[in-house]
Parts: structure tokens; sequence; C-alpha cells
């Protein structure tokens, strides 16, 4: 895909194809959208890594893109003592036997 972005309107109204970031999508961080000339909307989901890369160096906990690292709390611009509350709470509703409460 070039540099330039089309509109959403040109993309529909050429039949084209643009790309989309995913979120929160397990094993897939990218999508290309295309669009048929009898209105069809297809979809291919699209995991996308640096070529240099290897199978094992994909799994490092380093190389997690943005989009699927967990959320910060001190990135927030919290207060220490705040955010090691909230840390702690959120902890303890992630415990197994806060697990175990919720699906009962």
């Amino acid at each position: 895909m070039s540099g330039v972005r089309p509109k959403p309107t040109e993309l529909i109204r050429t039949n084209g194809t643009g790309r989309i970031r995913l979120y929160n999508v397990d094993d897939f961080d990218h999508a290309d959208i295309t669009f048929g000339k009898d209105a069809a909307i297809r979809c291919d989901l699209l995991r996308i890594v640096p070529l240099s890369k290897t199978e094992t160096e994909a799994d490092d906990p380093a190389n997690i893109p943005p989009n699927k690292q967990p959320p910060s709390i001190r990135a927030s611009g919290m207060k220490t003592a705040d955010a090691t509350v909230l840390e702690a709470l959120v902890a303890d509703l992630n415990s197994p036997w806060a697990q175990q409460a919720h699906s009962a």
C-alpha cells in the first residue's frame, strides 16, 4: 500500500482496499478491508512483524506491539500511592478466587 491514504468514500467508490489497525484481536494487529463492485466487504486479518524478527524473537516480551501491551497505571500520571492501591485492587480482581466468584 502506498503512503497516501485515500478517503474511505473514495475506497468504496473505486472498489479499493484500505488497511486499519486492530486492537484486542488475538493474533492479528491489522486488517485489509476491500470493497467489491457488488457491495461486498471483505476483511483480511493480518499480523505484521518486521522481516528481521525470527519466531523466537516475536515471543519475547520486549517485542510485544503497543496495542497488545497491558495498560500501564504508572504511565497515566497517577500519584504513586494511588497507583499502588489501584494495582492491588486490579490484582485482586484478577485473582483465581475473584474469577471463580464472578463465574458462579
